[in-house]
């Protein structure tokens, strides 16, 4: 797809996940027609400079989107579920970074060094998580050659998984002492809270579910055992993760190395 003719919308351009997405085009070195940035009304009218220009953030509106060829949907779960829809009636293809779509059958989870061939068999592709994106760049080259049985995945995941006022918020108790607030029922600061999103009738979190399930589809093994943990930790950005694997054959720990570094995925 040669990206000069494009023109493309960003849901989200505000928040922290839409700055992490314009400057990563930057890094990319991608250029296209036309860029529109949209967030809510309370931020439109912003400006933003990209790649030496000044954009104007607009609230989001349809008659804007429409004749759009690529929109990214840098948002929550609500903003998603109302403005994909509008888009594919449009034909307007949609990057959805939101947990909205992701366990959707009908929207392919997409990692391109695994899956990138259903890109082209829907204009709507969902993104995982962002720990699930780690770890199954893993898991996949494993499964594809020796087998997976089952996985234990221990997660301890940064503040910026949580938004801008997580890291906002941590920086104040850093130099004002760590306290619980009105927004924080705990302190951040030198804190680790082992509780990531809702807790279900199980026991598990939604952050715990979330990992499991969409390593499932990901990989296309939907009875894959999967068991996780999820601790949010006080640093402002990287996740990191241990993990244990059983596989269904056995292997040398030098197979076994070989097999991840022959991974298309960061090593």
């Amino acid at each position: 797809m040669m990206t000069e003719n494009k023109k493309i919308g960003l849901l989200g351009a505000t928040g922290l996940v839409g700055q992490t997405f314009l400057e990563i085009l930057i890094e990319e070195n991608l250029i296209f027609a036309e860029i529109r940035l949209f967030a809510s009304a309370n931020s439109a009218g912003k400006e933003i400079n990209h790649m030496g220009k000044s954009l104007r953030v607009e609230e989001t509106h349809e008659d804007r989107l429409k004749d759009l060829d690529v929109v990214f949907i840098c948002t929550g779960d609500s903003v998603s579920q109302t403005w994909a829809p509008i888009l594919k009636k449009h034909s307007v293809k949609v990057v959805d970074n939101s947990a909205h779509f992701r366990m959707d059958p009908e929207i392919p989870l997409v990692i391109p060094e695994i899956n990138a061939h259903l890109i082209s068999k829907s204009g709507w592709i969902a993104s995982p998580n962002c720990t699930t994106s780690q770890l199954v760049l893993a898991l996949h080259p494993l499964q594809m050659e020796f087998g997976l049985e089952s996985v234990i995945a221990a997660t301890y995941q940064s503040l910026s998984g949580a938004g801008r006022e997580w890291i906002d918020e941590h920086e104040l108790q850093k130099k004002q002492g760590p306290r619980p607030s009105a927004d924080f029922t705990f302190s951040l600061a030198d804190n680790c809270f082992p509780q990531i999103g809702s807790i279900d009738p199980k026991g598990c979190s939604s952050e715990e579910t979330k990992v499991r399930q969409e390593t499932r589809k990901i990989l296309g093994v939907p009875n894959l055992k999967v068991s996780t943990l999820a601790v949010r930790v006080p640093v402002p950005y990287s996740h990191s993760m241990a993990v244990w694997v059983k596989l269904q054959k056995e292997v040398s720990r030098a197979d076994f190395l070989n097999c991840l570094r022959s991974s298309p995925g960061p090593q």
